[in-house]
């Protein structure tokens, strides 16, 4: 888990340093950093011998983030992020129902384009991004029986993936262009297996378990350079 702020750290140190070194004299790029809160609902895509659980619901769980985007001229920007997320997924059998809690620390990176000109206090925008998460904790329960399933290594420590967002930035400091609010929202498919006591030599057994969340986020935006 160290590592995932060791490479956040660093990305900040690098870009702080060359915008500052070699870029001193640029005055189109906007630099800032931004605080978020979201709503994650989630669930398992999952299979079993290539059919669909039927009964997998979303689960409802909160989310929070720190991030940094430096905005070219273009409107094109790259973001890295760090945060918590919680994800989990619903489901039943034989009249129990089945509840899986997963807690994350957070790390991705990614790029998009903000659209609108520099005055615009509107601006949408959209990105894509690639994260990769180290697991906390993971629990089950089944009826009103409770499993640690990350102590009985049923489940990867890791998971990676993409998460694609829309959003929308407004300006609410229209005089000193220091604060900027937002709104966005997310969609993350984990491309790990996730599964860890799967018999992949034998096709019965076969089990296919991947994160799958959309997210709503709201956060405010401070705008350090522009």
């Amino acid at each position: 888990m160290k590592r995932l702020f060791i490479v956040f750290f660093l990305l900040m140190v690098v870009n702080f340093s060359y915008s500052h070194g070699f870029r001193s004299g640029s005055r189109n790029d906007e630099q800032a950093f931004s605080i978020n809160w979201g709503q994650n609902i989630s669930t398992f895509s999952y299979k079993a011998n290539g059919i669909s659980d039927p009964n997998m619901n979303w689960a409802f769980h909160s989310a929070y983030a720190f991030n940094y985007d430096h905005k070219f001229k273009s409107g094109l920007f790259y973001r890295p992020e760090i945060g918590y997320k919680h994800f989990g997924a619903i489901s039943s059998i034989y009249n129990q129902r089945i509840n899986w809690s997963l807690s994350y620390v957070d790390i991705n990176f990614g790029g998009g384009f903000m659209i609108g000109k520099e005055d615009n206090n509107i601006k949408p925008y959209f990105g894509l991004s690639y994260y990769f998460s180290y697991l906390l904790n993971a629990q089950q329960t089944f009826g009103s029986y409770y499993y640690d399933i990350l102590k009985e290594k049923a489940i990867k420590k890791t998971d990676y993936g993409f998460i694609g967002y829309l959003g929308v930035n407004y300006q609410i400091d229209p005089t000193h262009h220091l604060f900027t609010a937002f709104i966005e929202a997310r969609v993350s498919y984990g491309a790990r297996q996730l599964e860890l006591n799967n018999n992949v030599n034998e096709d019965y057994n076969k089990q296919e378990l991947h994160n799958l969340a959309i997210s709503p986020y709201i956060g405010i935006r401070y705008i350090i350079i522009n």
